[in-house]
C-alpha cells in the first residue's frame, strides 16, 4: 500500500514541477489587453486549452472557459493514476470546492444578488450543477435538489438554525458544518486519514481566528462557542472565545502569534489584512506537504490546492487586465 502511494506522490511532485514560475508571472501581469494574454498563455501548460477555446469563444468567457477544461484534464490525469485509499482524499479536497461553491451561490441568494458565474474549478458539483442551484429561490429547494443528488450536503444544510441568517453568520455555520462532517469520515486510526487530517490542521486554525475576529463586530455574540471548528493543532474553544471578546482578544492574539507556525500573524491589524495572509499561509502550508508527507495524503491535496490557485491568479490577472486595473495593484492579490 505505501508502495502505490509512493509512486503516486512521485507523478504528483513530477507534474509540480509544471507549475508556472516567477517568470512567466511576469510575463502574464505585463500583458496590456486579453489577446496579448491568451498569446502569453499558449506559450505556457495552458497553451493547448486556450487555443482550444478561442475556436468558439471570446473574452472573459474564453479565459474562463480555457481554465475550466485546463483543469478538468488535470483532474482527469491524476484521476488516471489514483487508486486505492487516496481516492477518499479526492473526494475530500472535492467537497471543500464545492463548499466554497455552494457558500457563494447560498450568500448571493441571501443578499438578493446577481447570482456568481459558475467558476473554471468545481469540485463534485460541476458547472451543470452549480447553474441548476443558482436558479433556484431558496434554501429549502436548494436543500432539496442536494437531496435529489445524493450529495454529502444535504446533511450540511439540515444543520443550520431556522430563520434568515446574516451571510457572514450563514458562513460561520456552513465552515464548521462542514468539518464536522469531514471529521466523521475521518474517524479511525487509518494513517492515510490522520494524514488527511494533518493537512487541515492548519486551515481550521486560521478560520477559527478569522471566525473569531468576525464575532467580535456581529451584533450577537451570544456563546460565540457554537461557531467554533474542532480538530485544529493551536486554538482550543478557550482561545477561541477569548478572541471574540474585545476585553481578552489583544493579549490572547500576542500569545497565540509568538508561535512559531503562527508568527505571521504579528503583521495583521484587522480582518482586512488577515483575509490576506490566510491564502497566502496555506499555500506555504502545502508546499511543505511536498516535503513532508512522502507517504500520506498531503502531496494529492497540495497537488490539488495549488493548481486551484494558479488557475484562480489568471483568472484574475484576466479581470484586472478587462477592467483596467494597473498590475502593481493586482499583483498584491495574487498567491504565488
Amino acid at each position: 500500500m505505501s508502495a502505490d502511494i509512493g509512486y503516486i506522490n512521485a507523478r504528483l511532485k513530477g507534474m509540480h514541477s509544471r507549475f508556472l514560475k516567477d517568470k512567466d508571472w511576469e510575463e502574464l501581469l505585463n500583458a496590456y489587453s486579453l489577446e496579448d494574454l491568451f498569446s502569453r498563455l499558449k506559450k505556457t501548460i495552458y497553451g493547448e486549452q486556450v487555443e482550444e477555446s478561442l475556436q468558439e469563444k471570446s473574452g472573459l468567457e474564453a479565459l474562463d472557459h480555457a481554465l475550466s477544461l485546463h483543469w478538468m484534464q488535470t483532474v482527469l490525469k491524476v484521476q488516471s493514476f489514483l487508486k486505492g485509499p487516496l481516492t477518499l482524499a479526492l473526494n475530500a479536497y472535492f467537497w471543500r470546492i464545492d463548499l466554497a461553491n455552494l457558500k457563494a451561490i447560498l450568500i448571493a441568494l441571501i443578499k438578493g444578488v446577481e447570482m456568481p458565474e459558475a467558476p473554471p474549478v468545481v469540485g463534485t458539483l460541476n458547472r451543470y450543477h452549480l447553474e441548476e442551484l443558482a436558479r433556484l429561490k431558496d434554501l429549502k429547494q436548494i436543500k432539496n435538489m442536494l437531496v435529489a443528488w445524493g450529495h454529502p450536503f444535504r446533511e450540511l444544510l439540515s444543520t443550520l438554525p431556522e430563520g434568515t441568517l446574516e451571510p457572514k453568520t450563514l458562513e460561520l455555520f456552513l465552515e464548521k458544518g462542514f468539518f464536522q462532517m469531514i471529521r466523521k469520515k475521518l474517524k479511525g486510526p487509518f494513517s492515510l486519514k490522520a494524514s488527511i487530517r494533518n493537512y487541515w490542521k492548519m486551515e481550521v486554525d486560521l478560520l477559527n481566528i478569522r471566525s473569531a475576529l468576525f464575532l467580535e463586530n456581529l451584533p450577537d455574540r451570544s456563546n460565540p462557542e457554537k461557531f467554533f471548528i474542532p480538530g485544529g493543532r493551536f486554538i482550543g474553544v478557550t482561545e477561541f472565545v477569548r478572541l471574540s471578546n474585545k476585553n481578552f482578544k489583544e493579549t490572547t492574539w500576542r500569545r497565540i502569534a509568538r508561535i512559531e507556525d503562527m508568527r505571521i500573524l504579528q503583521s495583521v491589524k484587522g480582518i482586512e489584512d488577515l483575509e490576506r495572509i490566510i491564502p497566502r499561509k496555506r499555500l506555504e502550508n502545502l508546499r511543505r506537504r511536498y516535503r513532508v508527507d512522502p507517504l500520506g495524503a498531503g502531496v494529492l491535496m497540495a497537488f490539488l490546492e495549488e493548481k486551484e490557485f494558479e488557475i484562480t491568479n489568471i483568472r484574475l490577472i484576466g479581470r484586472s487586465i478587462y477592467y483596467q486595473i494597473p498590475p502593481t495593484e493586482v499583483k498584491a492579490y495574487l498567491v504565488i
